[in-house]
This record gives C-alpha cells, sequence and structure tokens, in this order.
C-alpha cells in the first residue's frame, strides 16, 4: 500500500493506517511541451457520500454487501463538481439485484435518483419475471426506466440530462448482467485453493511511505460488460447509420482533445 502513514515500510498489516491528506506535484508544459511550472498541491482526500451495507444470505452461506460512492476532486479547487452517481441493491428470495449509475448534465443527479427508486420499485413487483426469464427482466427493467423517465420528469431536464448505467441480478450460481453507458461491472475471481499465492516484489532497500502487502491469493479481474462509447466499433456504426456524428473537440492549434461526442 502507498501512501502508508509510517516510514517503517514492513509493518504488521493490522497497524497500516492512511492519511486523509496528500500532496500532488504537478508540472505545466507549453505547446512545445517545455515545463514552464511545478505546482506542489497539499489537498483533503474525499470521504464516501453513499454507503450501502447488508447482509446477503444465499443459503447455505452469508455474503457482507457493500456499496460506496466516492466523490471524485479537482485538487487545484478550480472546477466544483456536483458528484452524481448513485447506486443501491436490494435482496429478494435468496437473489440478489444491484444497480449503479453516473448521472452527467446539468440534472444528473435527479436522474439517478429517478432511476434508483424505479429500479427498486419495479425489481419488487414483477420479481417474477426476473426468476423466469431475468435476460429480457433486465432489458425490459431498463427500456421501461428511460420510457418512465421521459414520460415523468416533471422538473427533470432529460433532454440535456441523463446517466449510465449497469444492472445486476443474482439467482443462484447464475449471474446476470445489462448496462447502457460506459459504466463498467467487474468481476474479481479467487483460485479454489489457497496455494496460489501472490509473489511479493521486495526491494533491496526499504522504501518510506510503502508498506508491503501480502495478499493470500491471485485475485483475477473480468469485465463483465461492454462499454457502450461512441468510438466503439458497433457503437459507432449503429450512430452513423442513425444519422449522427462522431467526433472529439480540438483546441486553438487543431490538435484533438478530449473523449470523443456524438
Amino acid at each position: 500500500g502507498n501512501c502508508s502513514n509510517s516510514a517503517k515500510p514492513d509493518i504488521p498489516q493490522s497497524e497500516i493506517s492512511y492519511s486523509e491528506i496528500a500532496m500532488l506535484k504537478i508540472k505545466e508544459r507549453d505547446y512545445s511541451g517545455q515545463v514552464i511550472n511545478h505546482d506542489k498541491i497539499k489537498f483533503k482526500l474525499t470521504s464516501p457520500c453513499l454507503n450501502q451495507t447488508a447482509k446477503f444470505l444465499h443459503m447455505p452461506y452469508a455474503f457482507d454487501i457493500t456499496g460506496t460512492v466516492l466523490p471524485g476532486l479537482d485538487p487545484r479547487e478550480l472546477v466544483d463538481k456536483e458528484c452524481q452517481d448513485n447506486l443501491f441493491f436490494v435482496e429478494k428470495e435468496n437473489t440478489l439485484f444491484a444497480a449503479l449509475f453516473d448521472g452527467h448534465g446539468q440534472d444528473g443527479f435527479k436522474v439517478t435518483e429517478y432511476c434508483k427508486r424505479f429500479m427498486n420499485r419495479q425489481f419488487k413487483e414483477k420479481f417474477e419475471d426476473f426468476k423466469v426469464k431475468p435476460k429480457d427482466a433486465i432489458r425490459k427493467i431498463i427500456e421501461e426506466c428511460d420510457a418512465s423517465l421521459k414520460a415523468n420528469a416533471g422538473d427533470i431536464n432529460y433532454l440535456i440530462s441523463g446517466t449510465t448505467a449497469v444492472v445486476l441480478f443474482i439467482d443462484g450460481n447464475s449471474m446476470y448482467v445489462g448496462s447502457v453507458g460506459d459504466s463498467r461491472a467487474i468481476l474479481g475471481t479467487i483460485p479454489k485453493s489457497d496455494d496460489e499465492v501472490s509473489k511479493i516484489i521486495r526491494s533491496n532497500k526499504p522504501v518510506p511511505y510503502k508498506t508491503n502487502i501480502e495478499p493470500r491469493r491471485l485475485l483475477k479481474s473480468i469485465a463483465l460488460t461492454v462499454d457502450q462509447k461512441p468510438n466503439h466499433q458497433e457503437e459507432l456504426e449503429r450512430i452513423q447509420k442513425s444519422g449522427g456524428k462522431v467526433q472529439q473537440l480540438t483546441d486553438d492549434r487543431g490538435n484533438k482533445i478530449g473523449p470523443f461526442r456524438v
């Protein structure tokens, strides 16, 4: 773990703590790449703005579940941007339904709140659909949420605001996932045996404020969804067939900057 409070590199893991205050060194360059300014910025790390925890009974096992929204930050405090992320999960009859949203636009957070309430209610009302045809149920809940928002928007300007969505349903030994936009579901897997232990790369000399942590087993990440971005080949073709254009913004020197936009 980097940024440990202790300068001792091999303190017991139980004694590791982390500071809320961080230091960032920034180099500012001109168009030719020459460094024209150095900055050292001291700032406070953000705390979670939403936490949800629960026990998930998946007989014969019980799991601890945690959902957390951690706001981003601008260390220089030049941009004051509201965190518009949201999430929820609900357990019903040994199944689990979870959804995560990343709002954008002027009313992005209102959109995520609406989607959160709608999907929570719909899942409970149409639970049997998820048990019988989970794939169809996930597709329908996303489509119906979109239609409901447009029909009952109230003070939400959905024309310039919206959200991504990742929806997950676990039933028995099966997991079903659907997504809209570029939020991603990732599965972390571990081996069945304790024999596969990660190797620790140790420096010949102690490194201050860098603590060696030995994981018990290897952890592998597997992406369960594909980001729906406008420069993704299938999404690009869909947009172009619908008469849309995909491009990046350019700066005053004609250089491409920022993400691809529709």
